[in-house]
């Protein structure tokens, strides 16, 4: 005779995939203490479930998830690291995606600023490559990397122009600083003046960054640019920014010009000429900085410090001030040297030196 088996109402209102325990079927055999019953039928029921169980299902069920996201995210990382490797053997980037995978896009590949320089190339920029519509959703690169596309080679695109100012955006002003060269070199290819907006935008966020832009357009090769970048930065200050630009930069250019003054004497009368016109010179305020070392405050100059250098043409001079660190001890003074080159471009004649007491250059 065939297993027969009766659900009860509850177990059939119950969801499926559930875990069930099913009664003991029926057979030929009577059952026990019941004479004559031969067709004993065994109801299904549930097998109370209990608490321990219950919690050691969800926690499978958690370990489960967790180890699919962690293998997800293995295969992810996997699969970045393959790409990086073809490009960098110099595999063309037409053809990665046939070694990774044929489902691999390239909304994967932009997610790798390693391959940036792989797709966005010279030859990519002459042919307008449809790749440079993914720009705008490319994860960002170095600030070295997104410098190099503001190079003649690539033209100004503008969506590569966009795209490396939407990296420096990234950054603070006081950060990009030190690659201010570059970013006033960009400017000769400026056509569509996103350089320009970017480097007075950063001016207005930060004093340091404006002082510096304008310390470098001061380069004779600049000259052209100089006013009328100059004046938009000094429009745009507060009137207290105004008052530190104007402090900062009158006593560095007191400090510059000593060099010119010494080139008449001779070389015996210097440095006593050094002496003198730096008992001229007053430290205005308390936040004038190093212009080479921005992150030193100067607090007093060492008058008997000054020593002249040799030189062909000019007079550089050696000058050492007091400093401490912005926003340090101010107990806590150390030295701190520069060289100074009269009628030089900014950060030409601003040469730090290391002076005792670990002063940073």
């Amino acid at each position: 005779m065939k297993n027969v088996w009766r659900l009860t109402d509850v177990d059939l209102q119950r969801t499926k995939g559930e875990p069930m325990s099913i009664g003991t079927p029926m057979t030929n055999s009577p059952t026990p203490g019941i004479e004559g019953n031969k067709n004993q039928i065994t109801k299904v029921h549930r097998k109370p479930e209990s608490s321990t169980q219950t919690a050691s299902l969800r926690s499978s069920s958690q370990r489960t998830q967790t180890a699919t996201l962690r293998s997800s995210s293995q295969c992810r990382g996997e699969k970045r690291c393959a790409i990086a490797c073809l490009l960098r053997k110099g595999l063309k980037p037409a053809t990665v995606t046939g070694h990774i995978g044929l489902g691999l896009h390239i909304l994967e590949i932009r997610t790798i600023p390693e391959a940036l320089p792989f797709f966005v190339t010279p030859k990519a920029v002459d042919e307008n490559s449809v790749l440079l519509q993914q720009l705008p959703h490319w994860a960002a690169c170095s600030i070295t990397q997104a410098l190099e596309f503001l190079t003649p080679p690539f033209k100004g695109h503008p969506r590569v122009m966009a795209y490396v100012l939407r990296v420096l955006e990234t950054y603070p002003p006081e950060r990009v600083t030190f690659f201010m060269p570059q970013l006033v070199q960009a400017l000769r290819y400026d056509e569509g003046r996103l350089v320009e907006g970017y480097l007075l935008g950063a001016a207005q966020r930060s004093n340091i960054f404006a002082h510096i832009l304008i310390w470098h357009l001061q380069i004779g090769s600049f000259q052209s640019l100089l006013p009328a970048v100059r004046q938009k930065i000094i429009d745009g200050f507060s009137p207290e920014a105004r008052d530190l630009f104007q402090r900062e930069f009158d006593f560095f250019d007191k400090v510059t010009s000593i060099s010119g003054v010494l080139f008449p004497l001779p070389k015996e009368e210097r440095r006593a000429g050094i002496r003198r016109e730096l008992e001229k010179i007053q430290v205005e305020g308390d936040d004038l900085y190093l212009p080479t070392a921005t992150n030193k405050i100067v607090r007093g100059i060492q008058l008997d410090s000054g020593i002249p250098l040799q030189s062909a043409a000019k007079v550089p001079i050696m000058i050492t001030f007091n400093v401490m660190d912005r926003g340090g001890n101010p107990n806590d003074i150390k030295p701190q040297a520069c060289i100074f080159k009269d009628r030089i471009g900014p950060l030409n004649r601003f040469q730090p030196i290391q002076i005792g007491g670990g002063a940073d250059p």
